[in-house]
């Protein structure tokens, strides 16, 4: 049996399993020092809360049979991310480029996507770990983008769900860009 196990949001994780010969049902927990989380399906996935950002966990899948048969298999060696892109500036440059900056919490060794969505194009920057900021070539001058900047995991995948913010920017003449908005939640 395999497991794969998605982060989908900072407090949401989505698992998925191959289904057990004969399992009728299955019973997955996820546990922390922090605290657990349980779903009990008859699906060969669970989408499941409660685990607290930056957390090492483990997966414990029981499988059920028709008879009540269980079999336990254990999976370790999880780890939870986080949104540590915290500021994000976009500035218009001279050349009629843009540059995003960030600055992230934590060791700035990972590689990070950036990804610009306007009415009039769409763009994408990958910038190596280390560095803070993003150059972008825009072909029209003017627009209202949605900047997302997030950094990209050891296993390639870029953090998903970190927070978009929508930027006006002016033909030259100012460098600066107007925030709009900010898509914050409330987290409780």
């Amino acid at each position: 049996m395999y497991v794969n196990v998605t982060q989908v949001t900072q407090a949401m994780t989505n698992v998925t399993w191959s289904p057990g010969s004969g399992a009728r049902s299955y019973i997955t927990t996820l546990m922390s020092p922090r605290g657990h989380a349980k779903c009990h399906t008859l699906d060969t996935h669970c989408l499941m809360g409660c685990i607290t950002c930056g957390t090492n966990y483990s997966v414990n899948m029981v499988s059920i049979s028709s008879t009540g048969h269980e079999s336990e298999c254990k999976y370790r060696g999880f780890s939870s991310s986080e949104d540590k892109t915290h500021i994000v500036k976009l500035y218009r440059r001279a050349n009629n480029s843009l540059r995003v900056y960030w600055s992230s919490l934590g060791p700035q060794m990972q590689n990070h996507t950036v990804q610009l969505y306007g009415t009039a194009a769409n763009y994408t920057c990958i910038a190596a770990g280390g560095s803070k900021y993003c150059d972008i070539q825009e072909e029209t001058c003017g627009d209202v983008y949605t900047v997302v900047a997030a950094p990209v995991g050891q296993n390639g995948i870029k953090v998903g769900f970190c927070q978009p913010r929508t930027y006006s920017v002016p033909c030259p003449g100012g460098n600066a860009a107007m925030v709009v908005s900010r898509k914050r939640r409330s987290v409780k």
